[in-house]
């Protein structure tokens, strides 16, 4: 049974949050990696924060799913959404784990060190951004197509 508030189902409540914390995560890392040290908490908590919405749109998302007689082995018309949502969830996690990282070592440690850790948040950023906007745009079509 998916959980509700007054009637509406948590999912798309949730995912609203997804929506604007992924892209914020990913517009803060990057902006923070590219020399802006002291956006480094504001980016390592909004990452945190977009990867807990993130899982609670997977979570509630998959209550949905059994609600609409679909599983993760089998969902149906909604195949595309729920693999591009575990991308988004993979990658905004990815990048709050390495941001998490980059946070504590600074540049204290040996210049490499951080330079690889500063091309990873890159990337898990972008992924994360481009993967929330894909799902996205799956489940709107979800929603306004059927």
């Amino acid at each position: 049974m998916d959980i509700t508030i007054d009637g509406v189902p948590l999912h798309p409540l949730v995912v609203h949050l997804s929506v604007v914390a992924v892209p914020l995560a990913g517009i803060l890392a990057l902006v923070w990696t590219l020399g802006k040290a002291r956006l480094a908490t504001l980016s390592l908590a909004v990452s945190w924060i977009a990867a807990a919405a993130t899982l609670l749109a997977k979570i509630s998302g998959e209550r949905l799913l059994e609600a609409k007689g679909l599983s993760e082995h089998n969902p149906g018309p909604v195949a595309d959404h729920v693999t591009w949502a575990t991308y988004a969830l993979a990658s905004i996690a990815t990048l709050a784990v390495f941001s998490t990282f980059g946070r504590s070592i600074g540049t204290k440690s040996g210049a490499w060190i951080w330079n690889l850790t500063r091309m990873l948040i890159i990337l898990a950023a972008l992924a994360s951004v481009l993967s929330i906007v894909i799902a996205g745009h799956e489940g709107a079509k979800l929603v306004w197509t059927h």
